[in-house]
């Protein structure tokens, strides 16, 4: 009896990666030059609902877990949605004074992180603010 398997799996050679495993990663001390702590992020954390916070999360990860979410125009694309109008201009500036070959911002780390904060921190009877 054969045994049928996907094409991906017969080919003995390894799938592209779609950025080099080495890369920069910026957080908010390399755009503005302010730290955040973890306390800032609980606080923050606070004043947003649970499920709100979850469902935010998780479109999150679906957008930073895709295979080219590494690329730079990506890393961009997703600023572009995400952050506000000065962090978007400081993220900018940071990266054309610095040229680095690869880049990141969002990860799925990070993602992570916050989602693990967000169930500790957020409640469900937070009320619901405009956005």
């Amino acid at each position: 009896m054969p045994i049928i398997i996907p094409r991906r799996s017969a080919n003995d050679q390894p799938s592209k990666l779609v950025a080099p495993l080495f890369g920069v990663y910026y957080g908010l001390s390399d755009i503005t030059d302010r730290r955040a702590s973890p306390a800032e992020l609980i606080q923050l954390l606070t004043k947003i609902r649970r499920s709100d916070a979850l469902r935010w999360l998780a479109s999150m990860m679906g957008w930073v877990s895709d295979h080219t979410a590494l690329i730079p125009s990506n890393q961009l694309a997703m600023a572009e949605a995400m952050l506000p109008e000065h962090l978007r201009l400081a993220l900018r500036q940071h990266i054309q004074r610095t040229e680095p070959a690869t880049w990141c911002i969002f990860h799925r780390r990070q993602i992570r992180l916050l989602l693990q904060m967000a169930v500790l921190s957020c409640s469900e009877n937070t009320p619901t603010e405009p956005v």
